[in-house]
């Protein structure tokens, strides 16, 4: 049994008006195995008098902590009662692996490390070492800090700690360079970390395999300004915000969740597989193949949250509710997604599933889904986004439909956007009930039979339609009635390629043909510009209305409105007009 002491270092405290003197303990680990007995009268040492910049450093080995309580609480195997501590806990190891504090498990019922640090401006840092085996019949069965957020992490791991309460791996902490893993709360917020102090959060941490059967498997913040940023989630599990749980005004950023969810998934209960976001922002974030009922990437619960510059990749929806890729639990206003690629997420086989739900889509991909019993988009705004390769399978269902999942029918705007080469079978229709404006439609296809239609029950203004199947006919739109339902949007301004178009002229007014090579891809690579020998160009007719939903910008984002007129369709000719047309 050894400690050293080295003095002096001075350091003074504002709360006192005393200079005190600073600290430095070593804790020797003979053959690796950790001198409980000197650590624990370190600790008791330092706990007698309020300690500022105090260093406790523990050389390379396992402290085993089995049996051992603090002289402050019989729950808890080491207790820093640090109320000016400014200090330090350091492993002296080469990584965090090599200085392992082991709790006693199940037979002691111990948080581990409760630090009890008052300053987040002078912090107490816990560093380079390992935190296993607590287990708390309470809150922090790992590392328990206080509500006062003076506690830091760093290069720390926290693994395999267990507790009935909040937080089993770390309770109340800012985290950087960190391990979360395999933490398991029974049944509180938060399976690897919990939060309800403002400012804490984790940086350039890993969240693995934590499980709770609430809130926040990975990560729990109820904070206003709680934090993710460049952080990874992997296998983590939870009733609500699998991956983690934002909840406040706090912020993600540079996040990958990756294959997290919870462990059942049998009705609409269970969201968020990746990420439960309150009115926080996420922004350049990534969610791969994360499921749960309803959100199976992200589960956003309020339209003040803003998600932008992020993947959603293979997401799942596996129970009875909606939103494979993306739920947002408010219909209006509707939560602001943009700048954000969605690829081949999956929908169940049950009805009425969709992949995205309630979203302000801007600058969007939405690309390569299949639906089987549902749709695409539900109750969604679409503006300069591209809608490709998508299909429904099922009898009756829409790509993209006004009405969401089990809510209000409240009418929908695509404005700018190009919706390519999709597929819709049965009775259904690509976009349905909606107001399109200045997109562009081709290559679709409804093998729909005698009700289907490209668009359908909404109104399209200066909407370029081009290539369209119904049916295997060279068929852009189609009227007809069924069931006393007007299956055609009234059609003003649009410009269609094939002459056999099954309207009357009630459903037609101000249309023209195009041409079939006036449709070419642009000077600069793009796919679907026109030029100016296309009747859509300089067709389309501005109203008052429009200008709103316009967003000042064409698809590619150049200027909407040249020589005050526009385009017919998605994109604007980026030929100059001639003197009759400036005239005109």
């Amino acid at each position: 049994m050894s400690f050293a002491i080295k003095l002096p270092v001075l350091s003074v405290c504002v709360l006192f008006a005393a200079s005190l003197t600073a600290k430095e303990y070593i804790i020797e680990a003979p053959d690796g195995v950790g001198d409980v007995v000197a650590l624990t009268n370190a600790i008791n040492e330092i706990n007698s008098g309020n300690n500022t910049g105090t260093r406790l450093l523990l050389k390379p080995g396992v402290y085993d902590l089995s049996g051992i309580k603090s002289k402050v609480s019989d729950n808890v195997h080491l207790y820093f009662n640090t109320y000016c501590y400014n200090g330090l806990i350091a492993g002296l190891g080469d990584k965090p692996g090599d200085v392992l504090l082991k709790g006693g498990g199940e037979a002691d019922k111990k948080t581990v490390l409760y630090i009890w640090a008052t300053d987040p401006a002078r912090p107490t840092v816990v560093s380079n070492l390992t935190v296993t085996g607590g287990c708390r019949s309470g809150d922090g069965g790992g590392i328990f800090g206080s509500s006062n957020g003076g506690l830091v992490l760093k290069y720390v791991n926290v693994t395999n700690n267990y507790a009935t309460g909040l937080g089993a791996g770390v309770l109340r902490a800012r985290m950087y360079h960190c391990l979360i893993a395999d933490n398991t709360s029974s049944g509180k917020n938060g399976g690897g970390f919990w939060s309800d102090t403002a400012g804490m959060g984790a940086e350039d941490c890993v969240f693995s395999n934590n499980v709770t059967t609430a809130a926040g498997g990975g990560f729990y913040s109820s904070g206003a300004s709680g934090f993710l940023v460049n952080c990874q989630f992997f296998g983590n599990s939870a009733k609500n915000g699998s991956g983690a749980y934002m909840g406040g005004g706090g912020f993600v950023t540079n996040c990958l969740f990756k294959g997290n969810g919870p462990s059942s998934a049998a009705n609409s209960d269970k969201v968020g597989g990746g990420l439960y976001l309150s009115s926080s922002e996420c922004i350049d974030c990534d969610f791969i193949e994360n499921n749960a009922d309803r959100g199976g990437g992200a589960y956003v619960s309020s339209n003040t949250a803003v998600l932008r510059d992020c993947l959603f990749d293979g997401n799942r929806q596996t129970g009875w509710a909606s939103g494979a890729a993306l739920y947002v639990n408010a219909s209006s206003p509707l939560a602001l997604v943009s700048n954000c690629v969605f690829n081949a997420n999956v929908a169940n086989v049950e009805s009425s599933r969709t992949i995205i739900s309630n979203a302000e889509l801007v600058d969007c991909i939405i690309t390569n889904h299949n639906v089987p019993v549902g749709y695409v988009l539900a109750g969604c705004n679409m503006k300069r986004c591209l809608f490709a390769y998508n299909s429904a399978t099922g009898n009756g269902q829409h790509l993209d439909i006004c009405t969401a999942y089990n809510t209000t029918p409240v009418k929908r705007t695509n404005s700018n956007c190009i919706v390519a080469f999709n597929r819709a079978m049965g009775i259904n229709s690509i976009t349905d009930e909606k107001t399109v404006l200045n997109c562009t439609y081709i290559g679709n296809f409804c093998d729909s039979g005698n009700y289907g239609a490209i668009l359908r029950e909404g109104v399209a203004y200066n909407t370029l339609l081009t290539g369209n199947h119904i049916s295997d006919r060279n068929l852009d739109v189609r009227r007809n009635f069924h069931g006393g339902e007007i299956h055609q949007p009234y059609l003003t301004n649009c410009v269609f390629s094939v002459a056999d178009i099954e309207v009357d002229s009630f459903g037609l007014a101000n249309c023209k043909k195009v041409s079939p090579f006036a449709f070419y891809p642009s000077a600069d690579g793009g796919e679907y510009d026109i030029k100016k020998t296309s009747p859509a160009f300089n067709a389309g007719v501005i109203e008052e209305w429009m200008l709103p939903l316009l967003g000042g910008c064409d698809f590619a984002k150049r200027q909407r409105i040249k020589y005050d007129t526009i385009d017919v369709g998605a994109l604007e000719c980026q030929f100059a007009p001639p003197f009759a047309v400036i005239l005109r």
